[in-house]
């Protein structure tokens, strides 16, 4: 049997990445509401920059600016770095949190409200469930089912 442990520091530097990653798509969502179209650039305060010099007033805390200085950091994350990779823990998670939180309440009504209602169970046509483990490797592990259109 497979002994996985999710919770283990090795998934620590994913999530770092995909953090900066779903940020990127937020602010890239706003700006092609904004702009009707985004930079190819994933720098997080770069994005931000692009968004307030068109017009769009967010507001953010110093902390939450600390936030996108490291989070920008972390898109290196991505591939291993000869010069080495930033250093990413679980104590970050509640200052994401809290900048997702302040970005998402700033967004433009409608944009926040299809963001909101969207079904997180579907993914371009794929199905995205929990499974019952009935004695599987991955206890309540999850399943992606692609369907054919």
């Amino acid at each position: 049997m497979l002994d996985v442990d999710f919770e283990a520091p090795r998934c620590v530097d994913s999530a770092g990445y995909l953090s900066h990653l779903g940020l990127e798509l937020l602010l890239k969502a706003f700006l092609l509401l904004v702009t009707g179209e985004f930079r190819d650039d994933h720098s997080l305060a770069n994005l931000l920059r692009a968004l307030e010099a068109d017009g769009a007033k967010v507001n953010l805390s110093e902390e939450h600016a600390a936030t996108i200085k490291q989070l920008d950091e972390f898109y290196n994350l991505r591939y291993p770095q000869p010069a080495g990779s930033p250093s990413v823990g679980d104590l970050a998670w509640t200052a994401i949190h809290s900048l997702f939180s302040a970005l998402a309440e700033q967004l433009p009504e409608d944009l926040r409200r299809e963001l909101f209602k969207l079904d997180r169970t579907k993914k371009f046509g794929r199905v995205l469930m929990r499974k019952e483990s009935a004695g599987r490797p991955f206890e309540g592990h999850v399943v992606v089912v692609d369907s054919k259109k």
